[in-house]
């Protein structure tokens, strides 16, 4: 059997399509590639990192809820980004747009920056950990990992061993007991 083939698109349900479409061209930067009446439905479709991500508007649909990552269903939708940096690139353009956000947040995994389109649907920015970001783990060690197609090359472990986390390349001395305790509180 072939490899789980890639997610070609994305649709969100809105509840103003054109006010959506407005908000995501500021933010995409394009034009739409599809604007129809699909036969129960209206979309406008846009192509973004390689996908496309359609709007849908419902005739007749719930209008009067925003989106809520609690219910079951989708949680959000995250960009992928090449590194840290452009995810900095990418919080001073959603300042620029006046789009409220989380900051960059980082975690073991990657970082990434969360923000929400005007029904309320959740959307991030992510970075996948890189070789160049230190990570804290529970144990108070530092570790950097490399990543090779989205997964980290395995790597001794001098500790961490109780702890799981994907494979690390290195595992540093341990820090000091102030970033033991730092790393302890996240």
């Amino acid at each position: 059997m072939a490899n789980f083939p890639a997610i070609t698109h994305v649709a969100l349900t809105v509840t103003d399509l054109d006010r959506s479409a407005v908000w995501y061209e500021r933010l995409l930067g394009v034009e739409p590639v599809l604007d129809e009446d699909a036969g129960g439905f209206h979309h406008k479709v846009y192509p973004s990192g390689g996908m496309l991500l359609g709007l849908h508007l419902h005739p007749g649909g719930d209008n009067a809820e925003q989106f809520r990552v609690t219910r079951p269903g989708m949680d959000h939708v995250a960009f992928g980004c090449a590194s840290r940096d452009e995810l900095t690139e990418w919080q001073a353009r959603l300042d620029e747009l006046g789009i409220a956000h989380d900051g960059i947040i980082d975690a073991a995994y990657g970082s990434g920056l969360s923000f929400k389109d005007p029904d309320g649907t959740a959307l991030e920015f992510f970075a996948r950990m890189s070789a160049s970001v230190t990570h804290y783990r529970p144990c108070g060690c530092r570790t950097r990992a490399t990543q090779v197609f989205g997964h980290h090359t395995v790597g001794e472990r001098q500790c961490c061993s109780s702890f799981s986390l994907p494979p690390i390349s290195t595992c540093l001395p341990r820090a000091s007991s102030s970033a033991a305790s730092r790393a302890s509180s996240s």
